[in-house]
């Protein structure tokens, strides 16, 4: 028959739905169903050929053994061992262990294979590098972030009362309760809409509880998060979809355009936020809700609610990163000395704004409020003198400098976060950059950088 062919690797619980959603779709011209247990194998191809012949699918169904594989144009495993997952949270983690064995074996099997792997079984980041590795086939891709981003995208589209297509936003990062939703680059009709979209976040959140307490376990949405990627891996259709990839040395779920079954990664632009919290897999999981907790503008939650628990918590997490750096000392500078009266004079207030290069009136860091600068009087050049303007900053030394020193970032790190909490604003925002600084140890200028850039940019609104 005509059409691709793929194979379907587990005849569970989203084996059974994928395959009677390609069947009733008639993605493939074949359907090839393995499942280690032979029984359930032939009696899931005897309903789907029922299914075919009552929807008119040209889809043939058949039975096969895993080295029927190599003849697919595309494999999708959901494979899943017979475990108790007894995890509260990171639910999705809890496979781990119980079906790492099965997916290194099946992989070991389909050494080389040169079609597409789409992987379902979780923890579907950590599956989809582990089947990769141990196959070296080229086209691996995990299944998750798209499934979270259709979620995303349809509650949002319910808060906004629209149809979901004008809605346009990416979840990214872990799949799972790691994942980030990209809020300041989501649309809905062309339009920014960051302040709503965090009202759906806590929904997104909540809704595979939901069907888990009603039916068990998700199934219908990774199959159709399957059937999506599949037209698009397979070069049927063009577009995007969020998969879990190699992202630097970790696996993550970024968006992918696309074009006649070529992928190329098309990340939208992240806040610092986002591209910490969704693509550095370094920050232990309580830290990240967190970041979270001070986005969302709620209380922070344990162990930053109890200091002791904190720092037993930061000694003990294996997780925690080890980097150090060494500490941040100031640049020297002349004596700090009071402005002389008779200088006084020389110095003019300049305005609030001034010219760009265009003409147009432009305001920048530091005009807001206007600034004091030397005047230079006509045929004089400005010279460095001992005096300070609005802006710029004076340490005063004395006795000796001390030498920069290794410290441990993660114990200056915790600090700017129970900062960032404050109820006052101000003091939250300068105590935070503050213990922030001293986190980037040598690295502070580059952290002063980007507070400037974003403030300018804020200004420039």
């Amino acid at each position: 028959m005509n059409g691709p062919v793929v194979g379907v690797v587990g005849a569970g619980a989203v084996g059974q739905v994928l395959a009677a959603g390609l069947v009733s779709v008639a993605l493939p011209g074949r359907l090839v169903v393995v499942s280690r247990r032979a029984e359930q194998t032939r009696a899931l191809v005897a309903d789907l050929e029922d299914m075919a012949l009552s929807v008119r699918s040209r889809t043939r169904v058949e039975a096969g053994e895993v080295a029927d594989l190599r003849g697919c144009d595309a494999v999708v495993v959901a494979l899943r061992t017979d475990f108790t997952n007894s995890a509260v949270q990171d639910i999705r983690r809890g496979g781990a262990t119980a079906n790492v064995p099965a997916l290194g074996a099946l992989a070991r099997e389909l050494r080389g294979y040169e079609g597409s792997v789409l992987v379902v079984t979780n923890p579907v980041d950590l599956m989809a590098r582990r089947f990769a590795e141990v196959s070296g086939c080229a086209r691996v891709y995990g299944i998750g972030s798209n499934l979270d981003s259709a979620r995303y995208r349809l509650l949002l589209a319910q808060y906004a009362r629209v149809s979901p297509d004008r809605v346009r936003g990416h979840v990214i990062g872990e799949h799972g309760d790691r994942a980030v939703p990209c809020l300041s680059s989501t649309t809905v009709n062309g339009l920014p809409v960051e302040g709503r979209a965090r009202a759906v976040v806590e929904g997104l959140q909540k809704r595979p509880a939901l069907i888990r307490a009603g039916i068990g376990r998700t199934r219908c949405g990774p199959a159709g998060a399957v059937v999506s990627t599949l037209r698009k891996a397979l070069g049927l259709v063009d577009g995007v979809e969020e998969l879990s990839v190699p992202y630097g040395d970790v696996w993550l779920g970024i968006p992918l355009a696309f074009t006649g079954g070529v992928p190329v990664p098309c990340c939208p632009p992240l806040t610092r936020y986002e591209r910490l919290s969704g693509l550095c897999r370094e920050q232990p999981p309580w830290v990240t809700q967190a970041h979270t907790a001070l986005t969302e503008k709620r209380p922070l939650p344990p162990p930053f609610d109890d200091l002791d628990q904190m720092w037993e918590t930061l000694r003990s997490d294996p997780q925690v990163p080890s980097r150090s750096v060494l500490q941040a000392v100031p640049p020297e500078r002349p004596p700090y000395r009071p402005l002389a009266p008779q200088a006084a004079a020389e110095w003019t207030r300049l305005p609030a704004v001034e010219l760009g290069d265009s003409g147009r009136r432009r305001r920048s860091l530091g005009r807001e409020l206007g600034a004091l600068t030397p005047s230079v009087p006509a045929g004089h050049s400005q010279t460095s003198t001992g005096a300070t303007g609005h802006g710029a900053a004076a340490v005063h030394t004395s006795g000796t400098v001390r030498g920069s020193q290794q410290i441990a970032q993660a114990y200056f790190a915790l600090p700017a976060v129970l900062a960032a909490a404050e109820p006052d604003p101000l003091k939250a925002a300068l105590d935070a950059v503050w213990h922030a600084v001293n986190t980037y140890g040598e690295h502070y200028p580059e952290l002063l950088e980007e507070l400037r850039s974003v403030c300018t940019d804020q200004v420039e609104k």
